[in-house]
């Protein structure tokens, strides 16, 4: 199990996409990859953070462009994860995804318990965005003795505009969400 002060779960998120064609595998292969989630979870000592490539939400993107919404993740694996994030939330610190390629604070609230979601930007600036990257501050407390996510800070460069000028681009912090 995880016994250090706090510990990283990554799970591989594609398994759990809408997008997935081959249904037979992706159907035992996410279903065993939450299983080892739960099972993961129960081990973990202290707290741990939950990171992923597709996020549980509804697609920030379709919606942009005046797409229909749509689930990144099939219905089934979401309803699983949620109950996985149930049973075990005090033990998990955060859950923070990409693929969105923007910065996105996502809080979705299941049975009266708040399940908060961060989406980090993309380094790359393709799917029209600007290189960013995000920065996750750790606290432990003293009263409790647990980690928590004291703040997430987003750094960005606006590439087009250091291309233009020919300098070297700067990162500066764009959006803190914490304290």
């Amino acid at each position: 199990g995880i016994n250090a002060e706090y510990g990283v779960i990554a799970l591989n998120t594609n398994l759990f996409s809408a997008n997935v064609k081959d249904l037979g595998a992706q159907t035992g292969y996410a279903k065993s990859h939450l299983e080892w989630l739960n099972e993961t979870l129960v081990s973990v000592e202290n707290r741990a953070l939950i990171i992923g490539h597709i996020p549980p939400v509804l697609s920030l993107y379709s919606l942009h462009h005046k797409q229909a919404a749509k689930t990144m993740w099939r219905l089934q694996y979401i309803e699983q994860f949620q109950k996985i994030f149930l049973e075990h939330h005090e033990k998990i610190m955060g859950t923070m995804f990409g693929h969105e390629h923007q910065d996105t604070f996502v809080v979705e609230e299941v049975q009266d318990v708040k399940m908060g979601m961060f989406m980090f930007p993309a380094l790359s600036p393709i799917y029209d965005g600007q290189p960013s990257y995000g920065v996750m501050a750790l606290h432990k407390s003293e009263e409790t003795d647990m980690m928590t996510i004291r703040n997430i800070f987003t750094f960005h460069t606006w590439l087009d505009y250091y291309t233009a000028i020919k300098k070297e681009p700067q990162f500066n912090t764009y959006r803190s969400f914490g304290e």
